[in-house]
């Protein structure tokens, strides 16, 4: 998973939860978790005091902990997502799921998805869980598992990434089907790096619910083969960053530029987004970040819904998350949507 940023803390502070807004919406949360209680693992861990506190947190809210399965189920027919609804999910299979956060969840009746790397699995790694363990999960209501490729790859960087990505998602289809047999819906690229190519391939291969490393959260118009997640790991294993993603509403958008995925250069340019329903929103409140930048000058025109900001100088970082954030007129809660680019 890719470092956090200082983005992230910044839209924390930037972004308050208002009041009562903090119990969610007609919309669903997906929270990513990994490690669970491993202190030599801080940036992909969270304490097991946190994880206890942001579960008690859910319940103490009226949030209704649901299946992947029925948030894609409701998408699929056109229908929103159940209201004030979360989505949990771990990528990687870590011992530390097994161990600590699934009796935690158990006790609660929570369900959870386990997206899973195969080749740990296989080659046993210390910090993974065995086959068997992950069956015995795999058995208990409410559990259900996806794929996150053989290998762990990165696609970014990776001329080859088409046939590495076909080859990980058929090699570790298969190792579920016979170890275990089953045969996952849901794909969790690793590191979260995806294009609209890759997106595509995977779709191709049986897998057109796709989860991403995007902070956000899913609406009746998110696509499902664009999930994004809100990572509960690091700095961000804490009540309050919960608290947080669960009060922002997905942010409807009609197209961008540069969209997910690899540049042509390190030059943008200019990084525009099209706000759908525009009249929606505090034209004076709407904000463009990028990463290596934080919040760029941008120029929101509320008639036709456009947000854009020139970047002139040319990217440091091989990857930056874009960040566009809109304060609503109903409600003065900040809808946020993100969307990750890659340097050549």
């Amino acid at each position: 998973m890719q470092r956090l940023t200082l983005l992230a803390l910044l839209l924390i502070l930037l972004f308050p939860a208002v009041g009562g807004a903090a119990a969610g919406g007609d919309y669903c949360t997906l929270l990513l978790y990994h490690r669970v209680d491993e202190t030599a693992h801080p940036s992909t861990s969270i304490s097991v005091g946190a994880f206890r506190d942001q579960m008690a947190w859910i319940a103490d809210h009226h949030l209704r902990v649901i299946p992947l399965a029925e948030l894609t189920a409701a998408l699929a027919r056109g229908a929103p997502p159940p209201p004030k609804s979360v989505v949990i999910t771990f990528d990687d299979t870590y011992r530390s799921i097994y161990a600590i956060a699934a009796p935690i969840l158990a006790a609660r009746g929570y369900p959870y998805t386990l997206f899973v790397y195969t080749e740990a699995m296989e080659a046993r790694f210390p910090d993974f869980m065995s086959w068997e363990q992950l069956a015995e999960l795999a058995r208990r209501p409410g559990v259900s598992l996806g794929n996150h490729g053989h290998r762990h790859r990165h696609l970014y960087g990776d001329p080859t990434w088409e046939t590495h990505l076909r080859d990980d998602l058929t090699a570790a289809a298969h190792l579920l089907q016979a170890r275990l047999g089953i045969t996952p819906i849901p794909f969790a690229a690793p590191y979260g790096e995806y294009t609209l190519g890759s997106e595509e391939v995977a779709r191709h291969l049986g897998y057109p619910v796709q989860l991403t490393q995007d902070r956000g959260n899913v609406g009746a118009e998110t696509p499902l083969g664009r999930l994004p997640r809100n990572p509960m790991v690091g700095s961000l294993g804490s009540v309050a960053a919960l608290a947080e993603a669960v009060a922002q509403p997905p942010l409807p958008w009609v197209e961008r530029h540069p969209d997910v995925g690899l540049l042509g250069g390190r030059t943008v340019g200019e990084i525009a987004i099209r706000l759908r329903a525009p009249e929606q929103y505090r034209p004076d409140q709407v904000n463009l970040f990028l990463s290596e930048r934080g919040r760029l000058d941008a120029h929101f025109d509320p008639a036709t819904g456009w947000l854009r900001a020139r970047v002139e100088l040319p990217l440091t970082r091989p990857t930056n998350r874009i960040t566009a954030s809109a304060q609503r007129k109903a409600d003065h809660r900040w809808a946020v949507t993100s969307w990750r680019v890659a340097a050549p």
